[in-house]
Parts: C-alpha cells; structure tokens; sequence
C-alpha cells in the first residue's frame, strides 16, 4: 500500500507542479514580445512562424486592456469547470479526469503562440478553454482524499504539501522561461511546457498499468492504512472510502454553513493578492522596473520560491492543532495582515529591490494563512473537493476581476506606442 500512496503521490503533484509551470509562460512571454524580444537563435522563429509569410519576426503590439483581456479570460472558463471538476472527480475516475485536464492543457499551451501571433480574439479563445480544462482538476485532490490517510494531521500535511508544489512550480516556471527565452524567443518555453504535460500523462497511464488506480483502494488497502496509523477506528475507513453515485451531495448544508463561507472569503482575500504577485510580477518587473528579460524571470521567482521555502514550516506547527484552536486565528491574521502590508510598500516603493524584497517577504507571510488558517479537507473530507471547488471558484473570479482592473486603469498603449515606434 505504501507503494500506491506514494505513487499515486507522485502523480498528483507532479501533474500539479507542470500546470503551475505552465501558468507562468504567459505572463512572462507577452512582456517579452512587446519589447520585441526574439532571443538569440532567431532561425527558429522564423521556422515556427513560417506560415505567415516572410522572415520577419513577429512582434506583438496588444495594448494594456488587451493584455488584461488575455489574462483575465482565462478564469471565464476556470471558474465554472472548478464546480464541474469536484463534481466530475465524485462521480468518475478522478484520475482519468485529473490526465484528461493535464492532457489538453498541455495541447493548447502548445498552440498559444500562435494563437498570439493570428489575433487577440484567438488567444482569448484559447486562454478560456485552457482555464476550463485547468479548472476540472480536482480530481486530484480526491484522489490525495482516496489513497492518503485522512487523519487529521496527516490530512493537514497534505493540504499544505499541495501549495508547496504549487509555488515550486510558479517559480520553476519563471526560472525556466528566464533561461529559455533569451535562448529561442518568447514563444520557446509554450513549446518546452506542453510537451512536458504530454510526456506526462503518459507517465500516468504508465503508472495506472501497474498499480490500476482507477480501480479506488480495495479493503486490504484500507485496513492497512488504518494499521500503519495505529488506529482501528471503522470511521477512519469510511472517511477514506469513495462515495457512492448514488449518494446525494448536501449543495444547500455545504453552501450555507458558516464555516465553508469563512473559507470562500478568505480564499477571495487572498486570490485576489496571490494574482497580482504571481501574474502581474512580470509585467510589474519590465514596465516600472525597467528590468531585462532575463532578470524578470529571475525576480519574479523569489516570491513563490520563499513561499515554497516557509509552508514546510508550518509542517511541524499545524499537525498538533486543531482547526478551532485560537493559533489557528492567529497564523491567518498574520499571513493577511503581512501579505497586506508587503504590498503596501511595494505600492509606496516602486523601485525593483523594493518591489522584490516585500513581494516576497509578504507573499511568504501567507504561508501561515495557506496551511494553518483555514484548511478546506477538515471541514468536511469527503466533499473536499466539491468545497475546494466553490471556493476556489469565488476566490478566483474576485482575483480575475482585479487582474482587469488593473490593467484597465494603467495605460492602454504598447510599449510600442509609449516610445513612439511605429
């Protein structure tokens, strides 16, 4: 069994991690391709962008609403499909759903420059059906509920391990596309991520062959877990079995309970402020920094990589906690409260060390918020995944709404215009 645990383990985050990866092209790769940035084997741009005549290389001129549009779009279709992808993961194999978003995310990832390259309606297209085949999967997460432990502190140590992969692959993402693109051009790392989410989901097919975990864990398996834990509680198995498809779903018990809506604004507080460190960092780094390339990838990775760094942290802290307990309250004030105050200063300080250091300084502090505030699988673990659904669903149209915001009030002209190049 602990063989199975392990790889389904793997799986999960491993698929999680490249998705991440991939979340971090965009927002390096338009920055890039409105200073004109074509790398330094430019040949490969002009095989790639053959097809739409000459030699020349493209060069993108979006204005700042556009670019918000890019961006923001992208949750027009995430937002629902987190609904849909709990639902999905109850009701079939969670992980042919969880290789099935991981499989065509990485395909049109890999169509997304020349989707940028044809015209802004196409890429805008493209980032809603990415934000949909992204958002379905929570199925991962009810496999994590299916073959982990569900005691409480082995179920706190897995909901934070899960942000730790996520924030390792943001700043993976940013460090990859900082080596490739002054390397192959800006369009190089959507070619170099979608065919690691394709190799992928081989890998899981590989693994499902030998372990068969669209089979769920038998008895034997449960029993075993329950004696690994030193515990022979009936509850402990029920809680880790999978529920019937029969079975109704309480929508309206879920929906209205004080504590899920804790989670859900909380969850939106911290979107919102997530997107505008993560997505925005780039664009932040190249338009008011003034920063290179390359340094944008590099600067860019210190927030989610000091994130990554602290949440293991906390590791040690939550496991003897209870969700009720006052420190509890305590960590999540704190994450806020400093994440608040971290950009605050950037807001005041528009100066690249400034920026990168409270950045990250405040996006760490949300580490404490993320793994010991508020915890979704221990309100309800077997709909888990139907309330991380929901809510990762309002956090993220709140955050979606400030990424165009933000963009709409800054200028609406290229860096093009701005210099008065034609």
């Amino acid at each position: 069994m602990a063989k199975k645990s392990a790889a389904v383990a793997c799986l999960v985050f491993g698929g999680l991690f490249l998705q991440y990866m991939m979340r971090t092209t965009i927002t390096v790769a338009i920055p890039a391709a409105l200073e004109e940035y074509h790398g330094l084997y430019t040949d490969m741009e002009d095989v790639f962008f053959r097809w739409r005549g000459g030699t020349s290389k493209l060069v993108l001129n979006y204005t700042q609403l556009e670019v918000g549009a890019i961006f923001g779009t992208f949750y027009i279709g995430y937002i629902p499909s987190r609904l849909l992808g709990g639902h999905l993961a109850l009701r079939f194999s969670a992980l042919r759903v969880f290789q099935v978003s991981l499989l065509v995310t990485s395909l049109l990832h890999i169509w997304a420059p020349v989707a940028l390259a044809f015209h802004v309606s196409v890429i805008i297209i493209i980032r809603i059906l990415r934000g949909f085949t992204e958002g379905i999967r929570p199925g991962g997460f009810t496999l994590l509920v299916e073959w982990l432990p569900s005691f409480t502190a082995d179920r706190a140590r897995i909901i934070t391990t899960v942000p730790i992969v996520m924030y390792l692959g943001f700043a993976a993402g940013f460090f990859i596309n900082s080596m490739f693109l002054p390397l192959f051009g800006w369009f190089s790392p959507f070619a170099l991520f979608g065919i690691f989410g394709i190799l992928g989901t081989v890998v899981i097919e590989t693994f499902n062959c030998v372990y068969h975990i669209t089979d769920g864990p038998t008895e034997d398996d449960l029993k075993d877990m329950v004696t690994r834990r030193k515990s022979s509680t009936t509850e402990s198995l029920k809680m880790n079995g999978r529920i019937s498809s029969n079975t109704p779903i309480p929508w309206r018990a879920m929906m209205t309970s004080p504590a899920v809506l804790s989670v859900m604004l909380c969850e939106a507080v911290l979107k919102c402020g997530q997107h505008l460190a993560l997505l925005y960092a780039p664009t932040i780094f190249s338009q008011v920094g003034k920063r290179a390339i390359i340094e944008i990838g590099l600067l860019s990775m210190a927030s989610p990589l000091l994130v990554a760094l602290i949440l293991p942290i906390t590791l040690v802290i939550i496991p003897g906690l209870k969700l009720t307990d006052p420190p509890r309250k305590i960590f999540n004030t704190i994450g806020f409260f400093g994440f608040g105050t971290g950009l605050m200063v950037v807001a005041m300080k528009p100066q690249y060390i400034w920026m990168t250091m409270f950045l990250a300084v405040g996006l760490g502090m949300t580490a404490f918020s993320i793994a010991a505030g508020f915890n979704l699988m221990e309100i309800a673990p077997q709909y888990g995944t139907i309330i991380r659904g929901a809510s990762a669903a309002f956090g993220t149209a709140v955050g979606a709404f400030g990424i165009i915001l933000y963009l709409w009030a800054g200028s609406r002209k290229t860096r093009r215009q701005a210099s008065g190049r034609s």
